[in-house]
């Protein structure tokens, strides 16, 4: 399991014993994602999921902090897709950390070590 690091965050792989990932419950934040908003159950599955994969694949989910503070601000994974040879990333930020380019630093940084470390 890797931890990445940018600028301004800290980007750790899901710990499903410290990591909340409170704003995949926000309706907001996930109208566009999955079937919407989890309960906190599926949230705690979905962090033990992602954590999994880097078993199995050597990458998976991160929980993205913010450097100066530590404070959650989304997270961002790497997964196989089913039905293709391709990887996906993707990507969830809480509302409080829209328009700060969080985002972009982290897709960055993950597209980073998945050229350059694991050469996908």
């Amino acid at each position: 399991m890797t931890i990445l690091a940018s600028d301004r965050l800290v980007l750790s792989p899901h710990d499903p014993e410290i990591d909340v990932l409170a704003h995949l419950t926000d309706p907001i934040v996930m109208q566009h994602i999955g079937a919407g908003a989890m309960t906190t159950d599926q949230v705690a599955d979905y962090i033990r999921r992602y954590a999994a994969l880097w078993e199995t694949a050597g990458f998976g989910g991160w929980t993205v902090r913010r450097a100066e503070d530590q404070s959650v601000l989304g997270n961002i994974f790497l997964k196989h897709l089913r039905e293709l040879p391709e990887i996906e990333v993707g990507y969830s930020f809480a509302r409080t950390a829209w328009g700060h380019g969080y985002a972009t630093e982290a897709l960055q940084r993950v597209i980073k070590f998945a050229h350059e470390e694991r050469q996908i």
